[in-house]
């Protein structure tokens, strides 16, 4: 394939959620981000020409659902790769499974290692309040009195071992491809960021580089963006303990928390933005 970027999409949270009739859930039911179907079609047909990919940990059958759903509307993605694929090594009761292994969608696009932080983006969610989505000292209200609440880049990830984003990618030969997260709507009451701001913050990035991800990500500067680069070495290393005690857990710590470099684009909307309630398709 040529050197055209991919846009690497994530279902649960960032373009919408399924959830599948069971003894506790009374129908199935599927809710996607307003306006997702067209913002996925701009993006498509722009002239910027993105390979575009679906890259879930959700099983099988809820991706079909959500690939069939999209397909009936007029849009289809080059690739889909469900859990069996992006699924990390480690067993799923490590508390590093917020971690997502793109590999095979990297060689099927044919990317190498070194071209991860220029050709691809990956969009994913932020599972935070959009009021929380800050960097540095902010005034809030508490249970009777006003305080002042201080806010680090990194917290925004990783905070008193909780992860707030499950889709980083796991490093590749020590490379990493860029990463948006948009405000997950489940974490804020259902109401969603619009899909065609979503476009909009992808079309600009790409634009800030022309292409190139990483001179994107250098260039950027927006207000409602908080951009910032960091490693794993400075988090603690008990977040990256196995509550197991596979043969795999050594090499994969040790993978995880060596000196590579994630670069986040974090959509930070001002509170007052316009949202709207995820849109609900009965299926």
């Amino acid at each position: 394939m040529n050197k055209r970027p991919l846009l690497t999409f994530d279902l649960e949270g960032t373009l919408g959620d399924i959830f599948l009739k069971s003894e506790y859930i009374q129908k199935s039911q599927m809710f996607l981000r307003p306006g997702l179907v067209a913002g996925l079609k701009s993006l498509r047909e722009s002239e910027r020409n993105y390979h575009m990919a679906l890259a879930t940990k959700a099983s099988g059958d809820v991706a079909a659902i959500f690939v069939e759903y999209l397909k009936e509307q007029g849009f289809e993605f080059e690739a889909v790769y469900d859990v069996e694929t992006t699924s990390e090594n480690p067993p799923r009761d490590s508390m590093i499974r917020h971690f997502k292994d793109l590999s095979k969608v990297y060689a099927d696009f044919g990317i190498s290692s070194d071209e991860l932080e220029e050709r691809v983006l990956v969009v994913e969610d932020l599972q935070l309040p959009v009021s929380e989505i800050y960097v540095g000292e902010k005034t809030v209200q508490g249970f009777g009195d006003r305080y002042v609440k201080s806010r680090t880049a990194e917290e925004l990830i990783y905070h008193c071992g909780q992860a707030n984003t499950y889709g980083n990618p796991l490093p590749k030969d020590g490379q990493v491809p860029p990463v948006l997260l948009v405000p997950n709507p489940r974490s804020n009451k259902f109401e969603a960021v619009p899909m065609e701001k979503i476009v909009e913050l992808v079309n600009a990035i790409y634009e800030s580089g022309r292409g190139n991800v990483a001179t994107g990500f250098d260039r950027f500067v927006r207000s409602d963006v908080i951009k910032f680069e960091t490693g794993m070495n400075g988090m603690e290393r008990y977040q990256f303990n196995y509550l197991g005690e596979e043969a795999e857990s050594d090499r994969f710590v040790a993978e995880v928390s060596s000196g590579f470099k994630q670069k986040y684009f974090i959509m930070a909307p001002p509170e007052n933005s316009p949202t709207s309630r995820y849109e609900l398709v009965n299926i």
